[in-house]
């Protein structure tokens, strides 16, 4: 996350702001000023009331203006120039922890100053953060605490170093407690960003008829940072019971109609089906038994939905309507057009409904899978997810994310996994992390039959039959493997 605001520039645009509302209102006043003063002097007739017919429309048009001005400029100058100059002071208090002088930053007054940090993620440097302070500084102390005991029994030796370990272990708590201030001050700043975020969200989304509630559902991912909308998500929400929608899952409806256009939002509910209404058209059914997938001959395409979505047991599920490949005893049938003796062409092709995506994550042999909608309630021995592999280290670290993530047991931080089992490569060495209450668990690991794969472990429900296990292959080899391990150990 890179972040930038220059206060100096908020205090212009709020000056802007101002003097184009006093030239508004002043221009305004001239206008019906002059009218008035025509209409004395005896302007009447069908001219006037044409002009004033268009007047008034223009007079609204530019009242509206006016009024969204004065709202922005409130919003800038009494919620975001405060939350601006709090974030820049926590800024600056940041840079001194840093800099470890409070005194080594220049302060800047309330209208000008530059808050800007670039970093890798909040994540990633609260997890160094932890590692150095749990880890290799805990670790240290213990080996300071052996030496003093060392030298404390070393009664015959004329040179104690007693004071001189000591003073070196004094430093070494002088340096965790720096590092604790540091993570402190760096996760104020970054509640300060991100308070700032949802507010511009929550206010500036008035301007185009969206209410405060969108600070609420901006945590849905559904908006980008940059205002645009996920379309998979609109799609999302237009498969729920329309009756079952929150107040703010509605409001994100109408936002994103307004954003992609009637016409877009349009095509994209043309595609959404109930299960029921899907089944009619995917699958073949014969008194009441299904037999297969559903064929249609090319005249009976025109009026079909080219693509079918419809979600069932928390699980989304696309099918397009796709030429159906006929096969007898293995072998693909021709699909040439016939020719009949008039000189009639009839085409053998057929069609059907081929499944294009869905988010059911593919199930090893003899495991349950957890329904998100059902919940534990609908499995019976709940074991083992195995997701489909992951092409890269990268696109697997964004599963292992999202899944971390709706467990929401790592928001108040984690500690450091070490590696068990003597016979791996990650043994004594940390290959992943787990909650600080335990109930999750998250680690890289390598085997001869699974190869590189992300293990999640959620003891949430309880342990044995309960938990649930989640894993993600990931298609490198053990090398890199190696070297990923590495790199957290350094």
């Amino acid at each position: 996350m890179d972040f930038s605001l220059d206060i100096g520039e908020l205090t212009a645009t709020i000056r802007e702001y101002e003097n184009a509302i006093k030239d508004l209102e002043e221009q305004k006043e001239n206008i019906n000023k002059a009218i008035k003063e025509l209409t004395d002097l005896g302007w009447s007739g069908e001219a006037k009331d044409k002009f004033m017919e268009i007047h008034i429309k223009k007079q609204e048009f530019y009242t509206n203006l006016i009024e969204k001005m004065k709202y922005t400029k409130n919003a800038l100058e009494n919620e975001e120039k405060p939350r601006a100059i709090q974030l820049k002071k926590r800024s600056e208090n940041f840079e001194a922890c840093i800099k470890r002088s409070a005194g080594g930053v220049a302060l800047t007054n309330d209208d000008t100053g530059i808050i800007s940090l670039q970093y890798g993620g909040q994540f990633s440097i609260n997890n160094n953060v932890d590692e150095c302070v749990n880890n290799h500084f805990k670790k240290m102390d213990s080996k300071f605490v052996e030496i003093l005991n060392l030298a404390n029994s070393l009664t015959f030796t004329s040179f104690p170093i007693g004071e001189d370990v000591e003073k070196a272990r004094n430093s070494l708590k002088d340096q965790t407690t720096s590092l604790t201030d540091f993570k402190d001050s760096f996760n104020a700043y970054c509640n300060g960003v991100r308070d700032m975020e949802e507010n511009i969200c929550s206010v500036f989304s008035k301007i185009s008829g969206i209410t405060e509630g969108m600070s609420k559902f901006r945590g849905m991912s559904i908006i980008s940072e940059g205002g645009q909308v996920d379309k998979n998500k609109v799609m999302q929400l237009m498969l729920k019971n329309p009756g079952e929608l929150t107040a703010e899952e509605k409001q994100i409806l109408e936002y994103a109609k307004v954003v992609l256009g009637e016409d877009e939002y349009k095509k994209i509910k043309e595609t959404v089906f109930t299960y029921e209404e899907a089944r009619k058209y995917i699958k073949s059914d014969i008194l009441g038994l299904n037999v297969g997938l559903k064929t249609y001959f090319p005249n009976e395409i025109s009026n079909l939905p080219k693509q079918i979505t419809y979600e069932k047991d928390g699980y989304i599920y696309i099918y397009r309507l796709e030429e159906s490949k006929q096969y007898f005893m293995g072998a693909e049938l021709p699909n040439d057009d016939i020719i009949t003796k008039d000189g009639q062409i009839i085409s053998s092709k057929l069609y059907g409904y081929k499944l294009d995506y869905t988010d059911e994550p593919k199930i090893s042999m003899g495991t349950v899978f957890v329904s998100p909608t059902k919940g534990m309630a609908a499995a019976t021995n709940s074991r083992e997810i195995i997701f489909d592999t992951a092409s890269s280290h990268d696109s697997a670290r964004k599963v292992l994310i999202k899944e971390l993530d709706s467990t929401g047991t790592f928001k108040n931080g984690s500690k450091a996994y070490q590696g068990r089992l003597q016979s791996s490569y990650g043994h004594e060495k940390q290959i992943g992390r787990q909650s600080l209450d335990g109930k999750v668990r998250w680690r890289l690991d390598f085997d001869s039959e699974m190869g590189v794969h992300y293990n999640i472990e959620d003891f949430t429900n309880g342990k044995g039959a309960n938990a649930v296990k989640k894993v993600i292959p990931i298609d490198i080899l053990e090398s890199e493997y190696r070297k990923i391990i590495n790199l957290w150990n350094k």
